[in-house]
């Protein structure tokens, strides 16, 4: 199993469009670690990772409201 973007997604701002798709390819990349057993290390990473970029995102989404 894995996740693409799909340009259906896109809300037609550059910036916050790119920051879905890194989003998609981070949450992409958990799958597939988790599916080879990559590791703790490597999850965590990517969790801690996804967490901190998903608060910037949100909180420049908001600005923009």
């Amino acid at each position: 199993m894995s996740i693409e973007w799909n340009p259906g997604w896109a809300v037609g701002i550059e910036l916050i469009d790119a920051q879905h798709k890194e989003i998609v390819e981070q949450v992409d990349a958990l799958i597939e670690a988790l599916q080879q057993a990559r590791g703790k290390q490597r999850v965590e990473a990517t969790l801690g990772f996804l967490e901190a970029y998903a608060a910037r995102h949100f909180a420049l989404e908001e600005r923009l409201m």
